[in-house]
């Protein structure tokens, strides 16, 4: 009887713990399973813009080239290079010696001739006069009254010649000797001088000066983009040695006409609040072209590309499930996508290069 009772314990426990064995397997076998960690992201809809990145030179907006209107010698430069200067101060002085002492020449000249004009207009005038009295009186001919009259109009007219040569060279010599002083026409700063005191100066030598408060920055776009820009657009400036300070800027000109030889259009923006810029800084400017609304919106880096197909894996139940999309703007980051994709839906955005459909997924933070 105890033997019985004995062997009967034992086929009980052999089978409980067969069982037990059994089921652990079963939770090994699933643990086991291949696996794959993933991270997802909601599918958002939302506005997206596409920018056109160019580079450009900064140039005060407005600038001028200061010449010397009468060749001579430079006697003295007032200014130096970097010094602020206001419209109408002097900047050098020229001796216009010979230039001056032909022109009191000319004036001495036509003076001459004016004074001999009005004798000759006085004499002429006095005989028109008196020959006037003698024809209303019927003492001489109208032949000779028409004479004499004709010999004050041509004395007359001779006079007005000459006061108006002289009346001409007097102002030129006036402008020529105000031109040996040479000012500023505005506001600015001295950019450059080409000018050596003691040494001959012409036209061709020059002040530069150039506004500090108001800055320009000239691009250019290529002909694909120019119909996207227009005066009173929107533009971003970025000045790399301010230490990438950002500035706002806003489009005044566009030209209609590509620049000779690089196909390329030149656009002008002007700079807000930037009078701590300086002429010929290098500059980085961003401008938008397209603005959408409300269109799907994805990581750039969640689309795969392998030959000509582009895709995105959207989670489904532990599985991944390919949809082929097509890019359009490119933000940042970010990427406009069109495709069977919509909001809401879960897109694989990390681990989506080392998966397939066939594969199980688990998500992880």
């Amino acid at each position: 009887m105890n033997i019985k009772k004995l062997s009967i314990l034992g086929l009980v426990s052999v089978s409980l713990l067969m069982g037990g064995c059994s089921m652990k397997g079963d939770e090994a076998a699933k643990g086991d399973m291949n696996y794959l960690p993933v991270q997802i992201q909601q599918v958002v809809k939302e506005n997206i813009e596409k920018e056109y990145f160019t580079i450009g030179t900064v140039k005060a907006e407005d600038s001028v080239i200061v010449n010397p209107k009468v060749p001579g010698t430079v006697t003295k430069i007032h200014v130096e290079v970097g010094d602020k200067v206001k419209k109408g101060q002097l900047l050098f002085e020229i001796d216009g010696g010979d230039t001056v002492n032909k022109l009191n020449l000319g004036v001495a000249s036509s003076k001459e001739q004016l004074n001999q004009a009005k004798v000759s207009l006085d004499d002429a005038k006095k005989n028109y006069d008196d020959m006037s009295t003698l024809y209303e009186a019927g003492s001489i001919s109208e032949s000779e009254y028409i004479q004499v009259k004709s010999g004050y109009e041509k004395a007359q007219s001779g006079y007005n010649t000459a006061l108006s040569s002289y009346n001409s060279n007097v102002k030129t010599k006036s402008n020529t000797v105000s031109d040996l002083r040479v000012v500023s026409t505005i506001d600015g700063i001295v950019g450059d001088i080409d000018l050596v005191e003691g040494q001959m100066a012409s036209s061709g030598n020059s002040v530069k000066i150039f506004s500090d408060d108001e800055y320009i920055i000239e691009v250019s776009v290529t002909e694909e983009s120019i119909e996207k820009f227009s005066v009173g657009q929107d533009a971003k400036v970025v000045i790399p040695s301010k230490n990438d300070k950002e500035y706002q800027g806003v489009i005044t000109s566009v030209s209609p006409i590509a620049a000779s030889g690089t196909h390329t259009f030149p656009i002008e923006i002007a700079i807000q609040e930037g009078n701590d810029l300086r002429e010929g800084m290098y500059g980085e400017v961003t401008m938008i072209t397209d603005s959408i609304d409300n269109q799907v919106i994805i990581p750039l880096n969640s689309v795969i590309r392998k030959g000509e197909e582009q895709f995105v894996y959207k989670y489904e139940e532990e599985k991944a499930v390919k949809i082929p999309v097509e890019k359009g703007i490119i933000e940042g980051e970010k990427v406009q996508v069109f495709g069977d994709i919509s909001e809401e839906d879960m897109i694989i955005v990390k681990g989506q290069n080392y998966i397939s459909e066939d594969s199980l997924l688990k998500v992880v933070d």
